[in-house]
């Protein structure tokens, strides 16, 4: 059974709606960009029956306690505003595109490797400073970058993975760091010992 969105749309365009099948998505995002609907109350209907022609008509209440929703855009959206905004999403053609999940995995295994090559590379006092610096810039280039995707070109990007491994790669770098710096601590501790030894086995 198709939803009252996708019936309702097909009586308008059943192209658009073939077009949009053929996308093979089982879920879809309703994209709530700017758009204003008309809204007629029932007395004003007789005045401005006009404006009805060959429109898409959705008959419901608009401020019912009952029927207010939370989406992206409000905190109490009736339903037949959202049933407004999902038909003309599917009429507008303005789909969002999301990105496989492996995509998404890649390009934070990418982000993370060339950070983590970078920290390897940087061998200067400043290094942990330097650092924290280039993780600040590439999570904000991160966001905006997802930011400029989303809304220029209606592709969602899941950042989460990237956000993640970029806090986490550092933080293991940390302690990469601090763990080798210990070994080597401890392991020139044990060398001094032994040649001190030698020297006083010598001496006697």
């Amino acid at each position: 059974m198709p939803s009252f969105a996708l019936a309702t749309s097909r009586k308008q365009s059943g192209e658009i709606v073939d077009r949009f099948m053929k996308r093979g998505n089982d879920l879809e995002f309703i994209t709530y960009y700017s758009r204003i609907f008309k809204t007629i109350s029932p007395e004003e209907l007789a005045d401005r029956a006009e404006e009805l022609i060959d429109k898409i008509v959705l008959i419901g209440a608009a401020n019912d306690p009952y029927d207010l929703h939370v989406t992206p855009v409000s905190a109490a959206m009736s339903g037949i505003n959202i049933h407004a905004y999902t038909v003309a999403t599917i009429l507008s053609g303005r789909y969002f595109y999301q990105l496989h999940r492996y995509t998404n995995w890649a390009i934070a295994f990418i982000s993370c490797f060339i950070v983590i090559m970078i920290s390897l590379m940087i061998n200067i006092g400043v290094k942990g400073l330097l650092m924290r610096i280039i993780q600040v810039t590439l999570l904000y280039l991160t966001i905006r970058l997802g930011y400029y995707f989303f809304i220029e070109h209606n592709i969602i990007i899941n950042f989460s993975y990237s956000l993640m491994m970029l806090t986490f790669g550092l933080f293991a770098g940390d302690i990469w760091i601090g763990m080798t710096t210990i070994i080597t601590w401890i392991y020139n501790k044990i060398n001094h010992i032994r040649e001190s030894r030698t020297e006083n086995i010598y001496t006697q």
